[in-house]
């Protein structure tokens, strides 16, 4: 007997017209459910997207650790990605901005920690519950529903 070929044909997404940016605005306000198996059963965790100025926000911290930029000798120069002080700086800069995303995604956890403002008080609170693979799975989530449109219309 031949074993049939798995599916891989995406499914054919519905078209949906919009009639006005409050629309849109609605649909892209509605919940993200970050999903994981735990103790036995599914997880469902409410998120939502990122607006612009938090994504900003985000990018602004991921964007604070450049290299050091090393002069060859020869009038060129290149970033030195290996350098140790910028690999802790890279590190850090990702971990505040993964804990930031998580903190304004997800709701239980601003319940958790009302009012904080500090990325760098943000993440140590952020990073003093669950498991780094849940938080990793909550902010890859949430970035990638950030993503959709761009890699389905890259056209900018």
């Amino acid at each position: 007997m031949k074993k049939k070929a798995p599916n891989t044909k995406e499914p054919e997404l519905k078209v949906i017209s919009i009639a006005s940016i409050d629309d849109l605005d609605k649909m892209l306000r509605e919940p993200i459910h970050v999903k994981f198996p735990l103790g036995g059963g599914l997880v469902d965790i409410e998120c939502f997207r990122l607006r612009p100025v938090e994504a900003q926000q985000i990018e602004r911290i991921l964007n604070g650790a450049l290299p050091p930029l090393v002069d060859d000798g020869d009038g060129k120069s290149h970033y030195d990605i290996t350098d140790p002080e910028y690999l802790d700086r890279k590190a850090k800069a990702q971990n505040e901005a993964r804990a930031l995303t998580v903190y304004l995604a997800c709701p239980l956890y601003q319940a958790k920690f009302p009012g904080l403002k500090s990325p760098q008080e943000i993440a140590e609170k952020v990073n003093s519950l669950l498991t780094e693979e849940v938080l990793r799975l909550i902010a890859n989530t949430v970035s990638s529903e950030n993503g959709l449109v761009p890699r389905m219309a890259n056209f900018f």
